[in-house]
């Protein structure tokens, strides 16, 4: 998909592979990670599969973001609340929080890069959800990158 994108906004930033994620809640600054640690171990629920369905636009002043969104499925929900409920119980409040669930691709887009989606084929792809991670933002001269504090695994 980046390589059609790239072919109509070759001066979008791509993010690369290694930085793709789904958002489940965004924190920001905590000090209590140990805390937070412990509370995602509590969480058991099943593994599931996730499908690749559409591109999408964030349109902003300073940049747009060109995502794609993954089908509905149940148990990305059902987890996505266990983790609500297990910050909101430390205070992190969800109010702030939208959960739309999606993978950024690009950064930086020209505004009418949505007229390059229909020449952009998302095969169906599908992929195994084993379990989810906590990470920290790290900033590099290539630009955000994403460092991994924890796993944390789904059942089987």
């Amino acid at each position: 998909m980046q390589n059609q994108l790239r072919l109509f906004d070759p001066k979008g930033a791509y993010e690369p592979s290694i930085n793709f994620h789904l958002t489940l809640r965004y924190i920001g600054e905590s000090p209590d990670v140990r805390t937070i640690v412990e509370r995602m171990e509590q969480i058991e629920c099943e593994g599931f599969n996730l499908t690749l369905h559409e591109l999408g636009l964030f349109e902003h002043s300073e940049r747009n973001v060109v995502w794609s969104n993954v089908q509905e499925e149940p148990r990305l929900q059902a987890l996505q609340l266990e983790v609500d409920r297990r910050l909101s119980d430390m205070g992190i409040g969800t109010a702030s929080f939208l959960f739309n669930p999606h993978i950024s691709l690009a950064f930086h887009c020209r505004s009418d890069i949505p007229d390059a989606f229909p020449s952009c084929t998302i095969s169906p792809l599908s992929f195994k959800v084993c379990g989810f991670h906590l990470y920290e933002v790290e900033h590099t001269q290539e630009g955000k990158r994403f460092r991994k504090l924890r796993d944390f695994k789904l059942r089987e």
